[in-house]
């Protein structure tokens, strides 16, 4: 009964092991250029292309609890400069529950684009 057990056991922890190795190869993405995304776009140079709404929806997921698009402004106001935003973006995602690439350069994308559509409107 006790040897039972522990077979068990042991192959739980190996069907973890064997399934957070699959997650992790699947979501496993190549390095985009960081230059691009800086600037706000969000197409990496090896011709991937982020859709428009991944962006929002990686913010939300990410971001979501703690900030909201009504933040944008504030932070457009304190770093006017679209570039010198991006690289403080990029500095405050990696600080703080760093998402995997593709996802930071989609979301640093989203907000450098609200901002710009925000300040055209005005």
């Amino acid at each position: 009964m006790r040897q039972h057990r522990l077979v068990r056991a042991t192959l739980g922890v190996a069907a973890v092991f064997v399934v957070g190795a699959i997650v992790f190869a699947a979501v496993g993405q190549r390095p985009a250029d960081v230059e691009a995304v800086v600037a706000g776009g969000s197409e990496p140079v090896d011709g991937g292309a982020v859709a428009a709404g991944d962006g929002a929806v990686h913010f939300e997921q990410r971001c979501g609890r703690c900030h909201e698009p009504a933040d944008f402004d504030g932070w457009a106001r304190a770093h006017p400069d679209a570039a010198e935003r991006g690289e403080w973006l990029g500095d405050v995602l990696q600080g703080h529950f760093p998402p995997p690439e593709g996802e930071r350069e989609a979301i640093i994308g989203f907000i450098q684009r609200s901002i710009e559509v925000a300040q055209d409107v005005h």
